[in-house]
């Protein structure tokens, strides 16, 4: 531990209102924070960092809660009524920031790359592992993009356990691009059956839940469950303003399938996308505030299935976020550890390409890889 900090909003801004709780917020309440990494090389000493990089570094992210300030509240009961909640910031609310060295700077290399176990934060003369966590009561994956990189452009606690490896797996861009159209022409093929959405989400997703559910080794005989959240920024009439802050995922998609299906050689990544796809075009037909409610007791009735879900999304564009270092050499979600998900985000390098996250133990993540490797020479 080198430094911790406390930082709390300037007090000569105007007051800020207390924020009431939505509909979208409310479902978030009770699940833990969303954690992502996001990994810099940066090849300057302990000394030189914290004398000329973590000023600014601190400056910055003050004057970026300034304006997102409900990140720095609390959520309580609103003062005009016991049954609704709201976010609200009080003089001497905080977050904390807390600065780390490792004491293997070489270490920075290994954990930056495509598979790791799971360890932490400032490696000197190599790099930088930028830690936040943020309660996904207060915004959405896409919100809190948004505030990243307003952080970073601004003018300036990770848990290890040994048992656990993350690994990124990238889907090239082409290989996208292949595959949208082996879909669009077997879709063709199969008469009587329209088509259906597909998109770069379709297919990574289905590459993630095949490989998923292959990792797990699950029986023939089993029905397999997939859900994922949807941004409904567009589908709001009229929609939000371009600088919304705050939740806005609506009812999540729930589909199905069975794992004999799935893997099967030839047809199994047809029927996955296709089932993903008539999933986010029957989202799409609905209204946004449509599903809403009873939404607890479906997530209930559908988590003794063990459901896939899918963190992130490569529209949030989280390699954007540069505070003058350059990009990111790489961005982890690490809270997907918790709920057994599985992230994604845009490729760092390869435009059109998506970075497939997982954090399980060695063997899943090993049979994981297996059948990542085989689903990319079969779409080649």
């Amino acid at each position: 531990m080198l430094e911790q900090c406390r930082i709390s909003l300037s007090p000569e801004v105007d007051p800020r209102p207390p924020l009431p709780l939505t509909f979208f917020d409310i479902p978030w309440l009770c699940l833990n924070p969303v954690d992502r990494l996001f990994f810099y090389r940066l090849p300057i000493s302990t000394a030189d960092f914290l004398e000329t990089k973590l000023p600014n570094l601190k400056s910055s992210l003050l004057v970026a809660l300034n304006i997102f300030y409900p990140l720095a509240g609390v959520i309580c009961r609103s003062s005009g009524s016991s049954d609704r909640l709201e976010i609200r910031y009080s003089d001497g609310d905080f977050i904390s920031f807390d600065i780390y060295e490792h004491a293997c700077a070489d270490y920075f290399d290994d954990i930056s790359g495509h598979n790791h176990d799971m360890q932490v934060t400032l490696f000197p003369n190599k790099g930088l592992c930028l830690a936040l966590s943020i309660h996904h009561a207060a915004c959405d994956g896409f919100s809190s993009t948004h505030f990243i990189k307003f952080w970073a452009a601004a003018p300036p606690p990770q848990r290890s356990s040994s048992t656990l490896t993350a690994a990124t797996f990238t889907l090239p861009s082409i290989q996208i691009q292949n595959l949208k159209l082996r879909l669009q022409s077997r879709a063709a093929e199969k008469a009587g059956k329209p088509a259906f959405h597909i998109s770069t989400f379709v297919v990574s997703t289905a590459c993630a839940w095949i490989c998923h559910v292959k990792s797990k080794g699950y029986d023939l005989s089993r029905t397999a469950h997939l859900l994922f959240p949807v941004n409904c920024r567009n589908r709001m009439r009229p929609p939000p303003p371009a600088n919304y802050f705050g939740n806005c995922l609506g009812c999540p998609c729930f589909v199905n399938a069975g794992v004999g299906e799935m893997v099967a050689e030839e047809d199994g990544f047809f029927v996955a996308c296709e089932i993903i796809g008539k999933g986010i075009e029957g989202i799409a037909e609905m209204d946004v505030y449509e599903g809403m409610e009873g939404i607890f007791e479906k997530l209930m009735a559908v988590v003794p299935q063990q459901p896939l879900s899918i963190a992130g999304s490569p529209r949030m564009l989280v390699y954007e976020a540069d505070f003058g270092w350059g990009k990111p050499e790489k961005v982890e979600l690490t809270s997907v550890v918790e709920k057994g998900a599985i992230s994604m985000a845009e490729s760092r390098d390869d435009r059109g390409g998506v970075e497939i996250g997982v954090i399980r133990q060695w063997d899943e993540i090993d049979e994981f890889s297996k059948g990542f490797s085989k689903f990319l020479e079969e779409c080649e």
